[in-house]
């Protein structure tokens, strides 16, 4: 009777430790989904931030040239 509650025992807590490691291990998955995500939206807000810096450098350069003709327009008449 002694043999059989502490395979019983055993048995339950080795149960235990193995539904203890699935959670962890659920959990762990999804904090690495989590992760996953917010690196992906921070990629993307940098992505947006460098296309608009090349955007207004553009900008930038087209005024200088405009600026520069309309300069060498004014010389000219």
């Amino acid at each position: 009777s002694k043999k059989i509650k502490a395979n019983a025992k055993s048995l339950y807590e080795k149960k235990a430790a193995e539904m203890r490691k699935a959670e962890i291990e659920k959990n762990a998955a999804s904090s690495v989904g989590t992760m996953a995500d917010a690196q992906k939206r921070i990629t993307k807000a940098i992505g947006k931030i460098n296309s608009a810096l090349v955007s207004m450098e553009r900008d930038r350069e087209l005024q200088i040239k405009t600026g520069t003709a309309e300069n060498r327009l004014q010389q000219i008449l």
